[in-house]
């Protein structure tokens, strides 16, 4: 990358993809925003109603299942986005088609979510710093089936130099899912695909050898 390429990022432009490509696909991606929110729902549910019952010998059991079943949505998501970001199609299975990828991104997330949470205790800024630059180790997982440390030292090389302009894509894309939260919950079912792909974008943008490639080899919706 040149020097411009770690100074601008095209968020305006990932943004733009993933409502272009949402208007392409949208039953499919309002369908699966709903199932892996019913499903999330579910867990939760069972996990508060297996506590409230006190069935405590199960020890940290119902947590787990709870945690395995979010990452395992969360990489199967991912991989679905960069099917639709790559190819321009997907299909519901491809939130399946990478499951035995799910321990490297839970080894990967405990060991991100340590470090965050110790920088998070130093100031709260060096926590944030440090979210933004693992923030990519689901879709390097997803994408190149890397182990958790090599996740880890992946998506801090990607996101040198470029934190400033994360954090401003983050906090836009935060943004959008509070308006869909806001719009009756139902505008999630848009907003999250969208913000989905949006990052899906990004992520081709900073992984390409050259960052200008990775916009013209978006496909077309």
């Amino acid at each position: 990358m040149t020097t411009d390429d770690y100074r601008h990022l095209p968020i305006g432009d990932s943004i733009s993809f993933g409502w272009e490509t949402f208007k392409k696909w949208p039953w499919l991606l309002a369908g699966v925003t709903l199932a892996v929110g019913i499903a999330s729902a579910m867990v939760n549910w069972a996990q508060d109603t297996v506590m409230e019952d006190g069935w405590f010998g199960l020890g940290a059991l119902p947590w787990l299942v709870v945690y395995v079943v979010h990452q395992t949505i969360e990489l199967g998501m991912a991989n679905l986005f960069l099917k639709l970001r790559d190819h321009g199609h997907a299909e519901f299975s491809d939130l399946f088609t990478i499951f035995p990828r799910v321990p490297a991104l839970i080894g990967a997330n405990i060991l991100a979510g340590i470090a965050i949470c110790t920088g998070l205790v130093f100031l709260i800024l060096p926590g944030i710093y440090l979210a933004i630059r693992l923030r990519l180790v689901p879709w390097i997982i997803a994408d190149e089936n890397m182990g958790p440390i090599d996740a880890l030292k992946r998506s801090w090389e990607l996101t040198r130099g470029h934190a400033i302009d994360l954090f401003i894509f983050g906090m836009l894309l935060f943004g959008i899912n509070i308006a869909g939260l806001l719009a009756l919950v139902a505008g999630l079912l848009v907003s999250v695909p969208v913000t989905g792909i949006a990052v899906a974008h990004m992520y081709r943008f900073l992984s390409a050898p050259q960052a200008s490639d990775a916009v013209s080899e978006a496909p077309q919706v």
